[in-house]
């Protein structure tokens, strides 16, 4: 629903914030106070054309910006919405600058024009002489009409039928990919880059075997050197000097206090002894193989090619061989192979065509109950109670069957059925669209809808009935109307009132909510009721209680 709408230095509007509640909200007042502003305001919100010469002052920049609380519901029918969100709350605004700039935000963030056409006529629709809903749209008549499929036989037949199209296109990618690889393979190139693999009979696991094997060999080779540097030190003249003056020493401290000192000291130096000999030993019989490592480098030096095109996983230059051989043994077997693609396509195809045609059956068996239900709101609102029609057309196989569907109507008798974008305009085209919700307001959700013109060339009952129409409209979403007419005024829920007063030689016009005293004298005052007070009241109150009830 529109809960918030601010218009800023537009037009006769100087500074306007005002709220909205939920269901039928009525703007009125008299002839001239602004009451169309709002609407153009909103236009321009949905996508229109920059007006910079609508600009209160011309120095100073306007804005115009209207905030929706949209319910879970209409989110899961409109998932790309999630992005702008903040909490289901969706603010649009639009800012039109002196220097005759334009700027468009969704939630503070600056957006292309046709993200904002795009969102704003998901969440709110205008019906004028103008402007054009979404139900306009061909995609969108296609739409509604397989939601009474949903609503009818389930989700089964939609879920069979994108299985079958994506299986389809699947098929026809694969052949495609074929025809393509087929070429751009050189097969020449290509049975050389086999005969390059080949020629190196490489070993599973071989390139990782052999690095790893270098690389600890020379961790021994470095220990081993350094071991052996050790144990030269050890056999030198400086070791057996030290070793020498060390004993000496000890055994004089011996006979010191220090004896138990000189003997421990004595006791280490025999374990250091012990153990580097013991080193020795090992060295002497865990010396490397110099002949398997330098074949080690041998083979890497020889596969380095290798290594160099495909990296250091062997793995992968089989994955490559695999790969060289399939494209040889499609290019010897190409006929066949592309025989076998072809008649995959073709029962791919088959499959999806026969599920077309039922879902086709499906959507053209529910057409009845739509122009049923369309033609008797038609009916009841003054317009041919067979005025509405569906019309069925075929199309190439796509995401959404075969089927191009068009909601067409004739507002006179013995006139050919017209497209709903030419048929009708001012007044008919608003009674045309409020028979199109009325019925379709079930099964789509509207989040919000804006009704200018509903009530030109309508009178009478007609006119009752419309107001009663928008009523229920309502119930299933926000509604904002803008009349002159008394029937269409009571029927509201929420009441505007549209007025102009002179500020500084400036007109300016305002809008206010008013209350339940205020609204009866008003309608009043519509219906005539000026010259007798309590007699206009009787007649409001009256022609509220048949609008409401």
């Amino acid at each position: 629903m529109i809960s918030n709408l601010r218009i800023k230095n537009f037009v006769l509007i100087d500074d306007l914030d005002i709220d909205f509640s939920k269901g039928f909200n009525v703007l009125f007042g008299e002839t001239g106070a602004g009451k169309s502003i709002l609407v153009n305001a909103l236009t321009l919100l949905s996508g229109a054309r920059s007006q910079f010469d609508k600009l209160n002052d011309e120095k100073k920049k306007a804005i115009i910006e209207a905030t929706f609380i949209l319910d879970d519901d209409f989110i899961s029918d409109h998932e790309y919405l999630k992005e702008y969100l903040d909490d289901n709350v969706l603010v649009l605004t639009r800012i039109l600058s002196p220097n005759k700039v334009s700027t468009l935000r969704i939630n503070g963030e600056t957006v292309t024009l046709n993200i904002l056409k795009r969102v704003a006529n998901d969440v709110f629709s205008i019906t004028s002489q103008g402007e054009q809903i979404s139900l306009m749209n061909e995609k969108e008549q296609l739409n509604i009409v397989d939601k009474y499929v949903y609503e009818t036989y389930g989700s089964e037949i939609f879920s069979e039928y994108d299985e079958k199209y994506n299986a389809y296109k699947k098929c026809l990618k694969d052949k495609e990919e074929f025809l393509e690889n087929a070429k751009n393979n050189d097969i020449d190139i290509i049975r050389f880059k086999l005969e390059e693999i080949e020629k190196y009979n490489i070993k599973e696991n071989e390139i990782e075997y052999l690095e790893n094997y270098l690389n600890e060999s020379n961790a021994a080779q470095e220990m081993i050197e350094s071991g052996k540097a050790l144990i030269n030190l050890y056999n030198g003249n400086i070791y057996e000097n030290f070793a020498d003056e060390l004993t000496h020493s000890l055994n004089m401290l011996s006979k010191t206090s220090f004896a138990d000192k000189a003997e421990n000291i004595l006791e280490k130096w025999n374990e250091l002894s012990d153990l580097i000999y013991d080193l020795t030993s090992k060295f002497d019989e865990d010396e490397y193989d110099e002949e398997q490592i330098e074949k080690a480098n041998e083979r890497i030096y020889e596969l380095n090619p290798l290594i160099k095109k495909y990296g250091h996983v062997t793995q992968k230059i089989f994955d490559a061989k695999k790969l060289l051989e399939d494209k040889i043994g499609e290019a010897d077997n190409f006929d066949a192979s592309l025989k076998e693609k072809e008649d995959k396509v073709s029962k791919a195809k088959d499959e999806l065509v026969k599920c077309a045609e039922k879902l086709s059956k499906i959507r053209q068996d529910c057409k009845k109950n739509i122009v049923e239900s369309v033609n008797n709101e038609l009916s009841s609102l003054g317009l041919l109670n067979d005025g509405f029609d569906i019309q069925f057309n075929k199309k190439e196989l796509s995401n959404d069957g075969i089927d191009v569907v068009k909601f067409v109507v004739r507002l006179n008798k013995g006139k050919a059925f017209e497209s709903l974008s030419v048929a009708a305009s001012g007044g008919e085209k608003s009674r045309l669209m409020i028979a199109l919700i009325a019925s379709f307001n079930k099964i789509k959700k509207f989040d919000t809808l804006i009704f200018d013109e509903v009530d030109t060339g309508i009178s009478g009952n007609i006119a009752l009935v419309v107001g009663k129409k928008i009523r229920e409209i309502a119930k299933n979403s926000s509604v904002i109307a803008i009349s002159h007419l008394p029937s269409v005024v009571a029927a509201a829920s929420n009441f505007y009132l549209v007025y102009k007063n002179e500020i500084n030689g400036r007109t300016i016009s305002h809008i206010k909510e008013i209350g339940e005293e205020e609204k009866i004298k008003e309608l009043s005052k519509m219906l005539g009721g000026e010259d007798n007070i309590e007699e206009g009241k009787q007649l409001a109150l009256k022609l509220i209680r048949t609008q409401t009830n």
